[in-house]
Order: C-alpha cells, then sequence, then structure tokens
C-alpha cells in the first residue's frame, strides 16, 4: 500500500512545480496559481500522514540524524550566501586597486555629485547608440557612467537605440550616436565627449556652477630667453600651449619691451622661465597690469632673472636663491628632479590625488608679514628630507654635505606660492594718501588680482608635461587665475602597461616548483599520512 502512495508524493512535488510556473507566467498569484499551490501541498500532506509511522522511524536512525545535521548545515551556510548577497547589493563597496585609478573617477567629478545628492531631484544621462557593435563600442562610457551612478543614487543614466526609438531621438533633436544629453531639472546640456571633464562640467552647470570662457587671451611674455612655444625641442613649450588652447583659451606671445602696455585682451600673463633680467619698463607694464585685476603666472627658474626677487616680494612672495634638492622623492641618482605629493590645502591642488613632476626647482614661500590686502598660501611642497642649497659652488664641490643636510636638518620646502591682491595691495608704494582715496573712490581698490608663482619652469615643457599630473597642474593653476575653480581640468586616465620581464632562469625555476615540487610534494604528504596510519594500527 505504501508504493502505491508515492503517487501523492510525485503529484504533490509536480502541483507546486505548476504552481511556480504559473506565478512566473502570470507575474502574481492567480486563482489556478493558488489552486496549484493547494492541491500540491495538500497531496504531500495527504502522503507525509499516511507514512507517518516509516517516515518517524526512518528519522529515528543515526544516519537520519547525521544527514539532516548536514542539511542544517548547508542551508545555514546557503543562508549565510544569501544574507551577504543580499547586503552587498544594498551596501556594496568599491576598492580600486590600479595604480592610474582607472576605475575611478577624480575628486571634482565625486564634489559635483555631493551637490546632486543634497537635491531631491534626479540627473539623467542619456546615451544614443545604432545596432549592437555600436553599443559594445560605448562599453568604456557605460563603465563610467556606471561609476558614477555608484558615487550617486541619483545620477541616472539611459540607452537608447536610434532604430528601435526613432521618436526620443526626434524630440531630443539627435542625429548622432556621439551626442549625450545630460538633464536635470527641466533644463539640459549636450555633449560630444564621452571624456570624465566633459560629462562633470555638463553637471556642474546644470548643478549652477560655472562654465569656463574663452574670451580672453593667455600671453606668454617671450625676449628673456624663455623657452620657445614650439614643438621638437624637449624643453619648449608646444605641448603646453596646445593644452591651454584647448582647456583655456588662445595663446600669444608678447614682447613686453615693445609695448606701453599688457593688451587689454590679456586675461593671463605667463612670464615661463626668464634667464635674463627685466627692463625697468617691463617690470613697470606688469605692475600696472596687476593694479587694473590682472592675472599672472611666474614660472621662475633657480639662479635666473635674479630681479624677479625684490619685485614678487612686493607682493608677498618669497622667492628663494637656492636650488632645491629632496633625498626622499628624487629621482635616483638625481635629487635634483623630484616627485611632489605634498598638496596643503587650496582650490588649485584640491582635487589631486596623483603627484607632479620637477626638475631643477627653487624654493618658493609666502613671506612672513604680508602688506595689507595680501593673501598668498603655499600649495606645492617637497617632502620632509628636502633642502634648499644657495651655494652653487657647495652643490658642484661638496654635494655629499648638501644631502646629508637634507638628511639630517630636512624639512618640507615649499616651491608654489598663491597670492591673492586687493585694496592697497594694488596701489604703488609711493601712491600719495589723497591719490589713493580718490582712486577708492573711483572704485579702482575693489579690483583683485591674482598670481602664481612656482618654482620651476621644466614641468610644463615637451619632457615632462605628460608626466603623472603635470599637466593637470598647469591648467588648474590657470583655471584658478581665471576664478574658475569649479572646473579644474581632469586629465583623462590611460591604462598603464606594466609587462613583466622574466629571465629564463625564472621561468626554468617557475617550472620546476609547478611542474615537480608541488606534486612531489603532495605525493610524499599522502605517503607519510598513510604510513603513519599503518602504525598505528
Amino acid at each position: 500500500m505504501a508504493a502505491k502512495m508515492i503517487i501523492f508524493f510525485i503529484l504533490g512535488v509536480l502541483l507546486l512545480i505548476v504552481g511556480y510556473l504559473l506565478q512566473v507566467i502570470t507575474a502574481g498569484f492567480g486563482i489556478w496559481t493558488n489552486t496549484a499551490y493547494s492541491l500540491g501541498a495538500l497531496s504531500l500532506a495527504f502522503y507525509v500522514y499516511w507514512n507517518r509511522t516509516s517516515i518517524r522511524l526512518m528519522f529515528s536512525r543515526r544516519s537520519a540524524r547525521y544527514g539532516a545535521v548536514s542539511l542544517v548545515y548547508v542551508l545555514a551556510f546557503v543562508g549565510i550566501l544569501a544574507l551577504a548577497g543580499l547586503f552587498g547589493e544594498r551596501h556594496h563597496h568599491r576598492w580600486d586597486l590600479t595604480k592610474s585609478k582607472t576605475h575611478s573617477i577624480a575628486l571634482q567629478s565625486r564634489q559635483q555629485l555631493d551637490r546632486l545628492n543634497k537635491d531631491t531631484l534626479d540627473l539623467t544621462v542619456n546615451v544614443f547608440y545604432r545596432g549592437e557593435d555600436d553599443r559594445r563600442s560605448k562599453q568604456s562610457l557605460i563603465d563610467l557612467l556606471d561609476t558614477y551612478g555608484y558615487y550617486s543614487k541619483r545620477f541616472k543614466y539611459e540607452l537608447t537605440d536610434i532604430d528601435r526609438n526613432p521618436l526620443l531621438a526626434m524630440q531630443l533633436g539627435i542625429t548622432s550616436t556621439s551626442a549625450i544629453i545630460i538633464t536635470y531639472g527641466g533644463k539640459q546640456e549636450k555633449i560630444y565627449s564621452d571624456q570624465e571633464s566633459k560629462i562633470t562640467n555638463a553637471v556642474a552647470k546644470l548643478l549652477g556652477g560655472s562654465v569656463p570662457g574663452r574670451k580672453g587671451t593667455v600671453f606668454f611674455v617671450t625676449g628673456h630667453g624663455e623657452p620657445e612655444l614650439t614643438q621638437g625641442e624637449a624643453f619648449n613649450y608646444g605641448d603646453a600651449k596646445a593644452a591651454v588652447e584647448e582647456q583655456i583659451g588662445p595663446v600669444q606671445e608678447l614682447l613686453l619691451a615693445t609695448v606701453q602696455a599688457v593688451p587689454d585682451s590679456c586675461e593671463i600673463l605667463v612670464v615661463a622661465g626668464p634667464e635674463k633680467d627685466f627692463l625697468p619698463a617691463e617690470l613697470e607694464t606688469i605692475t600696472k597690469y596687476l593694479e587694473g585685476g590682472g592675472k599672472a603666472l611666474f614660472l621662475v627658474e633657480p639662479f635666473m632673472a635674479g630681479d624677479l626677487m625684490p619685485f614678487l616680494g612686493h607682493y608677498g612672495v618669497k622667492l628663494g636663491d637656492d636650488l632645491v634638492i629632496d633625498m626622499l622623492r628624487g629621482a635616483v641618482g638625481s635629487p635634483f628632479a623630484f616627485l611632489v605629493n605634498k598638496y596643503p590645502t587650496h582650490d588649485i591642488t584640491r582635487f589631486f590625488d596623483v603627484g607632479t613632476v620637477f626638475d631643477m626647482a627653487r624654493s618658493v614661500s609666502p613671506d612672513s608679514s604680508l602688506p595689507a590686502g595680501i593673501s598668498a598660501e603655499a600649495f606645492l611642497k617637497t617632502s620632509e628630507k628636502s633642502y634648499a642649497e644657495p651655494d652653487r659652488a657647495q652643490l658642484q664641490e661638496h654635494f655629499d654635505e648638501v644631502a646629508r643636510k637634507a638628511l639630517d636638518e630636512g624639512r618640507e620646502v615649499p616651491i608654489g606660492v598663491a597670492v591673492t591682491l586687493s585694496g592697497a595691495a594694488l596701489v604703488k608704494e609711493d601712491t600719495t594718501a589723497e591719490a589713493a582715496a580718490a582712486d577708492s573712490a573711483a572704485g579702482e581698490l575693489e579690483k583683485e588680482a591674482r598670481l602664481v608663482v612656482i618654482g620651476d619652469r621644466d614641468f610644463i615643457s615637451n619632457a615632462y608635461l605628460g608626466q603623472l599630473g603635470n599637466r593637470d597642474l598647469l591648467l588648474n593653476c590657470l583655471r584658478w587665475l581665471k576664478g574658475q575653480t569649479d572646473q579644474i581640468t581632469i586629465a583623462p586616465k590611460e591604462t598603464e602597461n606594466t609587462p613583466m620581464m622574466l629571465q629564463r632562469s625564472d621561468m626554468l625555476t617557475m617550472g620546476l616548483v609547478g611542474v615537480v615540487l608541488l606534486p612531489l610534494s603532495i605525493i610524499f604528504t599522502g605517503f607519510f599520512i598513510w604510513v603513519r596510519r599503518r602504525s598505528k594500527r
């Protein structure tokens, strides 16, 4: 009789399976789904009731108890995995272990997403493609948008096939799959680039941030032995010129000795690596430019252009007549070339998580007693094992002593200073009180000038601009001078190729370990255990 009742067990299982299939198909619990579940449960219950004595005897055996305990362990293990998966889905965290942070977004992007998180509206990015091949070609963009979404639940993106949904593309005015539409609060931005900097700048604009303008020209001063704005030579500025023209604005050269004033179209004046002193009239021209609220970047090489020391000292910048060595971050065999990764809090370097490379730099620091209307902050510092040596003969003839000083008496040496000038700081020292009062009444004292002074000219040369964060540092300095701190540039990340070069001896060692030693160790362990067990019998 018991054998015949097995049909109720089979029928019950089949009815439960049918009920599950109906639930999936109908996406819910309907009358047929509930009926199948109920009949299946009744059939199984009838089978258990009819065979209750046999089932009780079966579970009273030792093997059944061991099996039940094993089943409990298995269910507990599966339950722990399910809970861990559910927790990880809701509270997951990423660790980007790549050296170049390929799978992360910049701090600037995260800052914009923090602003988005404080609002109640979602930001939507529409990406368009045509066919599966085109969609696969946009995988890097999709991965980037996934990373944005990881940092903000209010950042959404949608993928749209133009061929399958031409109406949406028509409504948004999309004729090319290279276009990306970003929508927020009824406002839209259209960009044609999948670079992180372009996406973040568009998000910043939609959230109320400033957008980079191209109204003015960046003038590079010439006539004092400055590097040329050409390609080819390693220490020229051709790459820097191209980067500035792409991100900031047009670039021109300016021979100060031939003009009476800096052109009105000049938005930023760059004094990059002069070797010779300036004429008094040229310094007067720069002074008038700054008095009018001008913006200037000075890159001053060690032991060159000595007249800039008193000139910049008038604006609260102490330009050291020295050469900096770094024994901790210096290049192998040459501590004159070193890596800087000490960034005091400042708008120029607030998004930096990479180093910058300098070669032959001098110290630049804020004056200990700043005049009224001047605010100066150091934003670049070497490591704590650095030393600024003013004696050139000591550097050439007794470098070991200088290196020992850096190791024993070393300290962090600032090599970059950002200065804000306002009010009385923009009035020349010989200005009378009556003239200053008149200027104030006319609104002249309300202007603000900005200076950035860095003790090295080589870091923006063709040889160094592409290394680590050098390009970003140059562009960030110019952005800060323009007052566009929300538009600090983000360089595209490049996947670093780090091949492993194995010698023939290394390959033989790996083969010996993997093919011979590991199998032999396993065999020996098994043989040892077998001998031990036989000896105990």
